[in-house]
């Protein structure tokens, strides 16, 4: 088994990262084309040897991104074959995992996932903590948006900052309406058109 921790894990920190790397890299692949089988056979089996490089290297961010990088394709591949409890459970391992925000895009992107485990937890049956879950994705998504727009105020060239705003304004107006808050979903749509026209008109002036 060439995926086997017996026989990654008897080689070189470099070659055990590549490897690893490119296993997923082909699991990704396998999810793309809708062979979720192949993806979940393939990610069982390398699984155990990312967990056990990362114990083996707690310091190393290469080891940690790639098992990151593990967990989030894994959530993908459950949620795909409808096993929504074990897509919880890789969400929520890697939402632990993550390192520290860097940017609007970065604070965006994890209320995204968070907004995503909420939905898990309440289709799984626990209503008020998939609830409490989309709460903490909402105060993630309005830290996004202000520092979204402080850049892009300081920087109308910086159109990454601008596309955040856009994101993260379209996933704050789901979560609000799954929430049950209308009113102030309507004016985060409102808000999105803005950013998207805006994004528009400068990407036509550069």
């Amino acid at each position: 088994d060439v995926c086997s921790s017996d026989l990654i894990g008897k080689e070189g920190l470099a070659f055990q990262t590549d490897a690893s790397n490119n296993y997923l890299t082909i699991s990704e692949q396998f999810t793309k084309a809708q062979r979720e089988d192949a993806s979940k056979e393939l990610l069982t089996r390398l699984m155990p040897t990312v967990e056990n490089m990362v114990q083996a290297n707690p310091g190393n961010n290469l080891c940690r991104d790639i098992l990151l990088r593990a967990y989030r394709e894994a959530s993908s591949v459950y949620l795909d074959l409808g096993d929504l409890a074990r897509s919880l459970e890789f969400e929520k391992k890697g939402l632990k995992l993550e390192p520290a925000l860097k940017n609007p895009q970065d604070a965006a992107d994890r209320a995204l996932r968070l907004a995503r485990t909420g939905s898990l937890e309440r289709r799984l049956g626990s209503r008020e903590a998939g609830e409490n879950t989309w709460r903490e994705a909402l105060s993630l998504f309005d830290q996004a948006a202000r520092d979204a727009e402080r850049q892009w105020s300081d920087d109308r060239q910086d159109l990454s900052a601008l596309d955040a705003l856009r994101q993260v304004t379209d996933w704050a107006a789901w979560t609000r309406e799954e929430l049950g808050d209308l009113p102030q979903a309507m004016r985060l749509r409102e808000s999105n058109l803005r950013a998207a026209w805006e994004l528009s008109a400068a990407a036509r002036r550069l």
